[in-house]
């Protein structure tokens, strides 16, 4: 829900972005515009791998973005901060030339502070620690619970219908406790 919320505020502020800023003589967006929406764009592609291990951004970085520009962010330690930084600061220099009401910039502000809120919703998910022991224990607790249930279900059903319903049983059981494991680690999957 949290990286939904990322792609839905990207768009909002990248379409703000070429709606509010005024157009240009020829009728398309200006390059402020343009400048927002490639890094809007590049940071989605940013923050999903500062949220998986072993994933990186820097072909996408440079394909959007011009040669300087992507060898800047590149150089940051935590580039999407400076993503959000570089946006603030280009609609700021917008609203102080007169090209961006301050009602736009306020809304456009507003959406920048629900992406860092967001941000910050997925890191503490993201460093929230799991204790190895819990997943342990409850994998040997399971295991322990499906090779005892043959042996309490012998005497009630008859020999294939236990090894049948052991075997359904085990493969839900299984399959939850799999799933289990996926919401624990949210962004490794």
């Amino acid at each position: 829900a949290l990286y939904g919320k990322i792609i839905l505020l990207g768009r909002e502020i990248a379409a703000g972005a070429v709606t509010y800023l005024p157009r240009a003589a020829d009728g398309y967006p200006p390059e402020a515009a343009y400048t927002v929406v490639r890094l809007m764009a590049v940071f989605g592609w940013t923050f999903k791998a500062r949220l998986r291990d072993g994933e990186t951004a820097d072909e996408v970085i440079r394909a959007v973005l011009p040669p300087e520009e992507a060898a800047w962010l590149l150089r940051q330690r935590s580039p999407v901060v400076a993503i959000i930084g570089c946006v603030r600061q280009l609609l700021h220099q917008q609203h102080t030339q007169g090209h961006l009401a301050s009602h736009l910039q306020y809304k456009l502000e507003g959406d920048l502070l629900d992406l860092y809120q967001v941000i910050g919703g997925c890191e503490r998910l993201f460093t929230s620690p799991i204790p190895p022991t819990f997943t342990r224990h409850v994998v040997r607790s399971m295991a322990l619970w499906l090779l005892a249930l043959p042996l309490a279900l012998i005497g009630s059903m008859p020999p294939l219908a236990v090894v049948c319903f052991s075997t359904a049983t085990a493969y839900i059981f299984l399959g939850i406790e799999e799933l289990g494991v996926q919401v624990e680690q949210p962004f490794d999957i």
